[in-house]
């Protein structure tokens, strides 16, 4: 037998074991999560374009089906639906509202239910700003609509359906 010198590499950590088995390093800096919680009208507004997905796509038939795999009435699944209705710049300003660190929601669907009662753009987002100015500042707080985005979000609401007499008034 010949005498050759073995060399054993071992890797290993100096960090702390978690309970999983994993191995947390002291170097590693954990990132820091947002404080507070997502606002509820937020989370309902993605859950509406979830839902208009899943119709979409067949996942389900119906609103009625939603309802009965959500275990909640087709009313109430209407009423998330309806946020649906709003225009694309109010719902994306609901579902980039700060997050709510301490007390209740500064936004609820009854609120925006006047805002939606509306299907013409331009009147909900009168509304909408109506219902801006009642609340806090922290909220109100977002950056304003550029020009770029306001004359974005016009030609946006002149892409929208027209109605038959719409269209004979405008030939």
């Amino acid at each position: 037998m010949s005498q050759d010198n073995l060399t054993l590499r071992y890797a290993f950590s100096t960090g702390q074991r978690k309970a999983k088995g994993e191995i947390e390093n002291e170097n590693d800096a954990a990132p820091a999560l947002p404080r507070g919680h997502i606002p509820r009208i937020a989370r309902l507004v993605a859950l509406a374009h979830k839902f208009q997905a899943m119709i979409n796509a067949g996942t389900v038939e119906s609103m009625a089906e939603l309802a009965r795999l959500g275990h909640v009435t087709p009313a109430r699944i209407t009423q998330i639906m309806d946020l649906l209705l709003l225009a694309p710049d109010i719902q994306e300003a609901l579902l980039f509202l700060p997050p709510v660190e301490r007390g209740h929601d500064p936004i609820h669907l009854r609120e925006l239910r006047y805002v939606c009662q509306t299907p013409i753009w331009a009147e909900q987002r009168a509304r909408w700003l109506e219902l801006k100015d009642t609340l806090p500042t922290e909220v109100t707080a977002q950056p304003e609509t550029t020009a770029a985005n306001s004359s974005a979000s016009s030609s946006a609401s002149a892409c929208r359906p027209t109605t038959s007499s719409q269209r004979s008034k405008a030939n």
